[in-house]
């Protein structure tokens, strides 16, 4: 395990967190800012910070809008990097989290590194000692590191290190993850924030058990009639995640097409196995179809898409519109899902960065419960699906050393084959998730311009009427 410059084991980096203070956290005390910086150098874009707001090492307290911390969560050590709101902001201030391994925290040298660094890379400390900084090893990968995109390497190296080797690892990060992120909301309460020209609502539906279902709405702040509607599914392998780490996509989309976003605030398998998620997901879509004139969507212009598992929940949800005839979806914006609980060549011993092949086995295991390794049905995982007919016209990416590249191409292909219209990209020497945990890379922003330009094509070419109400 990697030590960072003060000697601390990094174990992994969990989401941005809102509203920190309803986090259960133990004592917090000062942490130098060059251990902040060697843990999040390359993550800030996932991390919904930049590396200006960051701690410099050649600065040692941090900026005035930057406050690093560390504490306690349930045994585990962790740093905190809160970035505090500008004078007049109605957002709420952000924290970064990163856990540290149980007692990975190592003798602590008084003071903070000296502004000048030495010529060998090492770095002096206020008794004038010289440190070099530990030898570090590249990210075990089951191809070689030069396969992997020159733009996502320095990322690749860290993450590879920060991603789960064992099933017992992935259940400790989604449980941390989840009670960080964990924040309660009354229920019934809407409530409404503009930053610049986008609004963001919350809003509320009951599921079909009758308890209350979470939906952000993220549209332009002055209304615009005839807009496309979109439900956007976060992922977080089925384990984890809100809503809200999908603002910045939902964001882009209401900026590039007007578009009206709904991010539905599903359960969670740690919560409740298929269908749950399956089931508050195609909810939400009926929600979006019946509120279409009240938010001002064209009823004939739905869309569903998400990343990962919420990719997968996609394709779920849109096998079930199909064979319901309840909703009619226009097309479908699946990015990189996961929709195959069966081993494939990409997904068997695979060990890139941010998912691998024991992250993915642990998460269909909590996903799937007592269906594991039984008769798995096409809509918990639509790679399974055997008639794929009827369904809406498809526009993805991938990566091509990512776990779920085999089983994204295969169903494109049998898509294609069934006559449903297919826009597929494929990265080269990209991994999971790329486009968020490495923003800034050339590859991420030619991903990203993938998405935008191929959302508003497919917004101009397909139209789908809502049918008749039975």
């Amino acid at each position: 395990m990697p030590r960072s410059p003060r000697g601390h084991s990094i174990a992994s980096v969990l989401l941005q967190v809102r509203s920190p203070g309803r986090s259960r956290l133990g004592t917090l005390r000062p942490v130098a800012p060059a251990v902040v910086r060697h843990a999040l150098l390359t993550v800030e874009p996932a991390l919904g910070l930049r590396e200006a707001a960051m701690p410099s090492r050649r600065t040692c307290p941090p900026s005035s809008a930057t406050q690093v911390q560390l504490g306690v969560l349930d045994g585990t050590e962790v740093l905190l990097v809160e970035r505090l709101p500008a004078p007049g902001a109605v957002v709420d201030h952000t924290r970064t989290t990163v856990v540290l391994r149980p007692g990975g925290v190592g003798r602590r040298q008084a003071g903070c590194p000296r502004p000048a660094e030495l010529p060998s890379g090492g770095h002096r400390t206020e008794q004038g000692s010289c440190r070099q900084p530990a030898r570090r090893r590249e990210p075990r990968m089951s191809r070689s590191r030069y396969e992997v995109d020159p733009g996502l390497r320095r990322a690749g190296r860290l993450l590879g290190r920060l991603t789960p080797s064992t099933p017992g690892g992935f259940r400790r990060q989604v449980r941390v993850m989840n009670a960080l992120a964990r924040r309660r909301h009354r229920p019934g309460r809407e409530r409404s924030q503009v930053r610049g020209d986008i609004e963001v609502t919350q809003r509320w539906t009951p599921r079909r058990d009758g308890s209350p279902l979470r939906l952000l709405v993220v549209r332009p702040a002055v209304p615009r009639r005839q807009a496309p509607g979109v439900l956007w599914i976060h992922g977080g392998g089925y384990a984890l995640g809100t809503p809200e780490q999908s603002l910045a996509t939902a964001r882009r989309l209401v900026t590039a097409a007007n578009a009206v976003v709904v991010l539905p605030d599903y359960r969670l398998s740690v919560q409740a196995p298929y269908p749950a998620a399956l089931d508050d997901c195609y909810d939400a879509l009926l929600w979006l179809r019946d509120s279409a004139g009240d938010l001002g969507v064209a009823d004939d212009q739905l869309v569903v898409g998400g990343e990962s598992a919420g990719g997968g929940l996609t394709a779920a949800v849109t096998l079930v519109a199909r064979d319901r005839g309840e909703v009619a979806v226009a097309f479908q914006v699946p990015l990189y899902p996961m929709i195959d609980d069966r081993p494939t060549a990409s997904s068997r011993d695979n060990t890139t960065p941010v998912w691998n092949t024991t992250t993915n086995t642990a998460a269909w295991d909590l996903y799937l419960g007592d269906l594991r390794g039984g008769d798995v049905p096409a809509s918990a995982a639509p790679a399974r699906a055997t008639d794929l007919a009827g369904l809406p016209p498809t526009l993805t990416f991938v990566g091509d050393i990512e776990p779920f590249h085999d089983e994204v191409v295969d169903w494109c292909r049998r898509l294609e084959a069934a006559g449903v219209p297919v826009s597929l990209e494929v990265y080269r020497g990209a991994f999971h998730g790329f486009d968020l945990v490495a923003a800034s890379a050339p590859i991420s922003r030619k991903a990203r311009a993938f998405l935008v330009d191929g959302f508003r094509d497919h917004l101009a070419r397909h139209r789908a009427p809502q049918p008749a109400r039975r």
